[in-house]
């Protein structure tokens, strides 16, 4: 996201929506490029839940849970987690990082969006978000549109106006509902908690310090006691003890090597005013080093002895934060709860007979009936059925319907078409790239973070490490999303980068290996190798990007040492492109010699054309209204076989072009209001396939409405009659129009599904026989309709096309036939013929 000097311009993100809305203004809902309303699919995974940051729960309807996912929005269970909803897939901004609820009308929920946890995939947010019927429907609070990353929500337990948000900008405050805000303390806030019994009483994390306030937010005072307030700190009241306050805190150790942390519990009887450790040194947390990331705690309401806190792993104490116990394993795909913990929510009405809580994770989420006898492997349910909230990176896919991809903390999934069930292919980790051989499907590639390059052999249900001789692999070799393609023209190759540039020449052997080509760029940093691209008629033609915007060509990749040709190498005479991270290169399926190249950055030219094997180069992005928002441009799509029709998938959704870049265009249809990470026509198909970075997988036919010409008319005493058409998209009208009709006369318009046949005779069929030579029937008569003709020999009607997929490419074909007494002995004359193709 960052331009060349590693920076975001301010309102960066909110500018770029706001062109995507103008995009969607002037297209009126109808896209370009073959794609738009009523073509997207949803293709899950619906049984592998995504990052999730926050739980509300219903007060008197405990069936009704809220969740935020960062990526992916809120989303609504009406019956305790067995069927989801998604609510406000509008709103603008879906990156959903808390919620809260007014304690006084249910029905009024605040969502928070933007993650500001240090994590490198964040998602910016826009402000806070309100309903007031449950979720149906929700208006941004104008007044925070430039709050930035709104990580927590408290509501006074006592005037519901009272609200604070801890933001990437401080602790806001409003006192009317959240129409007007102030910001009480400008230092960066994680959390913000009130008193769930004393709306004067609230505490935060703030600059990683704990605050306190005793007059409900107004101000803020720092607290003593001795803690570390080097990392992140999350603070729970214990209701049933006035003025206790826990807090979970993380302590690093630099001297060690590499730095390591421990986790303490700490806690305050005075409001958060001072503070002392519960957790001795001894005693200590060592969970891994991701508190900063994940990190949470929760109070039993009624025994204020127990704790609960989350990091990577979940951890119970009986003894008031002395001692802890893991109650999970921190992996994925277990039944225990998924690794990488955010937010626990207990039952309403949690007590002697009611002892159930609610674990938000990367993994969405799960539930025990009771927290207090739940194991690492025993008393928990997942409750992701349905929340597709999967953020992913890359996607591969066949015609066939098999779907691939690599997910943020979930692994890598392999999908069939026509059941959201996936099966995970590798699930120890991230997942990043994918690749599926189209002529063998049952070897399927991919990665773990930082290289780690795998195989599967059967399908996707196991996989085995494949880096022999791959050096690269591992931080700091490698970024941690890192590229590989598998070559379209030879699938026995592979090309992956780190720092070097690695081929692999035996992808089906029983050990592949692997070989570098190009060694690291001499530069400082050395940057990482982040986009990679072959010609799909040789695998010898390899295209690199770097995420400095260094970019390079060889036609001899196959060769030991490839020649390389520098087509970018950011020096003041050879850098024609922007110098931001290289984040996509395609190659034109039907032309080598063209390629696009795509960039990061809030910039207007993120996509630029070779049509010369990169000697010189085009942007393509577009003007005015028609013009690609100034966002990230994370992939590019080339059609297989129209020209000039190419697809993007950006930080703020999906654009499509049919004219080679001069306008593109969206809709609010589908798979809108989400980063859209990866785009690509599934082989062996006209179909896109797009991953969302928190919708899951969505797939979309292309195609276009066409209007041919079939053959002539014959001349009337008005001239040939001419017929004319736009072009048939389903779920709107498309317009019909004639001229040179004869004033006075009736006309007929003919419409008919062959334009070949028409009871056993071949078409087109010439009208002698009946006195009209020199006339035909071109198009089989099958519905006939009367026309007016205007006074002026013209005619203007229309034909509704219904808003069914399984139309698209149905042909109707039609022609006019106008009466003209004195032409010939039939009276009548004939219009030219339409072949009119349903499109999209």
């Amino acid at each position: 996201m960052e331009d060349e000097n590693g920076e975001i311009a301010p309102g960066a993100l909110q500018a770029a929506r706001a062109q995507r809305a103008a995009n969607v203004a002037h297209w009126d809902a109808v896209d370009t490029g073959g794609i738009g309303p009523f073509t997207w699919t949803e293709r899950g995974p619906g049984n592998i839940g995504g990052r999730c940051r926050s739980i509300l729960i219903h007060p008197t309807i405990p069936s009704r849970i809220y969740v935020g996912s960062v990526g992916g929005g809120v989303w609504r269970t009406v019956d305790g987690g067995t069927t989801w909803e998604p609510l406000g897939q509008r709103m603008g901004n879906i990156a959903v990082s808390c919620l809260a609820m007014s304690p006084t009308a249910p029905n009024t929920i605040y969502a928070g969006t933007g993650e500001g946890f240090n994590n490198s995939d964040a998602i910016q947010g826009e402000g806070i978000w309100r309903t007031t019927d449950g979720g149906n429907t929700w208006t941004q609070l104008p007044a925070t549109v430039n709050f930035g990353n709104t990580n927590r929500i408290a509501i006074s337990p006592t005037n519901a106006n009272v609200i604070l948000a801890a933001t990437g900008g401080g602790i806001l405050r409003s006192t009317d509902g959240g129409t007007t805000w102030t910001n009480e303390l400008a230092i960066g806030a994680r959390q913000v908690l009130f008193d769930p019994t004393d709306g004067n009483k609230a505490v935060a994390n703030v600059g990683n310090a704990i605050r306190y306030s005793t007059n409900g937010g107004d101000t803020w005072v720092t607290a003593t006691g001795g803690f570390p307030t080097t990392d992140r700190t999350e603070l729970c009241y214990a209701p049933a003890n006035a003025n206790w306050v826990y807090a979970n805190i993380v302590r690093r150790n630099t001297s060690a090597t590499p730095i390591t942390f421990t986790v303490e519990c700490w806690r305050s009887t005075d409001g958060g005013a001072t503070w002392s450790a519960r957790t001795t040194a001894a005693n200590a947390i060592s969970d891994r080093s991701q508190w900063w990331y994940n990190n949470c705690i929760w109070v039993d309401p009624t025994n204020s002895n127990n704790v609960v806190i989350g990091g990577v792993r979940i951890w119970r104490s009986t003894d008031g934060g002395a001692t802890f116990t893991a109650i999970s394993r921190g992996g994925m795909n277990r039944s225990d709860p998924h690794s990488d913990v955010h937010f626990f929510a207990n039952a309403p009405g949690y007590g002697t007979t009611n002892t159930t809580l609610y674990v938000a994770t990367d993994g969405s989420l799960y539930s025990t009936n009771n927290v207090l006898t739940a194991t690492t492997t025993t008393g928990w349910t997942r409750l992701d059925a349905g929340l597709r909230c999967i953020q992913y990176y890359g996607v591969d896919g066949l015609a066939s319907g098999v779907y691939v991809g690599g997910t943020q903390d979930n692994g890598t999934h392999t999908i069939q078409a026509g059941n959201l069930s996936a099966t995970l292919t590798e699930s120890t980790s991230d997942g990043t790239y994918a690749a599926i051989d189209a002529n063998d499907p049952s070897h399927i590639y991919g990665a773990t973070q930082f290289l780690g390059m795998f195989r599967s052999t059967d399908g996707g249900a196991t996989n085995a490490a494949i880096q022999s001789g791959l050096t690269d692999v591992g931080q700091g070799n490698a970024p941690f999303i890192a590229r590989f393609i598998l070559a379209p023209s030879n699938s026995n190759v592979l090309y992956a980068g780190g720092r070097d540039v690695w081929r692999c020449g035996n992808a089906k052997a029983v050990t592949p290996t692997w070989s570098s080509i190009r060694p690291a760029i001499n530069s400082t940093p050395t940057p990482f190798v982040s986009a990679l691209a072959t010609s799909p008629f040789n695998s010898g033609t390899l295209w690199v990007g770097y995420d400095n915007g260094q970019v390079a060509r060889t036609t001899n990749a196959s060769a030991t040492t490839p020649t390389w040709t520098n087509i970018d190498s950011n020096t003041a005479g050879n850098n024609p492109l922007p110098g931001r991270f290289v984040t996509d290169i395609e190659v034109d399926p039907t032309n080598t010699n063209r390629a696009i190249v795509t960039f990061g950055g809030f910039f207007a030219n993120n996509v630029w054309l070779t049509t010369d094997s990169g000697t010189t180069w085009t942007a393509i992005n577009g003007t005015g209204a028609t013009a690609l928002p100034s966002a990230p441009v994370y992939a590019v799509a080339i059609h297989p076989t129209l020209p000039g029709r190419y697809y993007v998938a950006t930080e703020v959704g999906v654009f499509a072009t049919s004219n080679g870049g001069a306008d593109w265009a969206t809709s609010n249809d589908g798979p809108n209001d989400v980063a859209a990470y990866d785009i690509t026509f599934l082989k062996g198909s006209t179909d896109l396939l797009l991953g969302t970075h928190g919708r899951g997988m969505w797939t979309s036919p292309v195609r276009e409405p066409g209007v041919a010409n079939i053959g002539a008319g014959c001349a009337g005493s008005n001239g040939t009659p001419v017929l004319s058409a736009t072009g048939p998209r389903i779920g709107f009208t498309f317009d019909i129009s004639a001229s040179n009709l004869v004033v006075g006369q009736p006309a007929w318009l003919v419409q008919g599904v062959s334009s070949t046949t028409w009871f056993g005779n071949a078409l087109p069929f010439e009208l002698t026989p009946l006195g009209a030579p020199g006339c035909f029937l071109r198009v089989s008569a099958d519905i006939i309709r009367d026309v007016n003709v205007s006074p002026i020999g013209t005619l203007r009607t229309s034909m509704p096309i219904a808003a069914n997929t399984a139309l698209l490419g149905r042909q109707i074909h039609l022609q006019m036939f106008s009466n003209d007494p004195t032409r010939n002995a039939w009276g009548k004359v004939s219009s030219n013929a339409l072949t009119l193709t349903i499109g999209q």
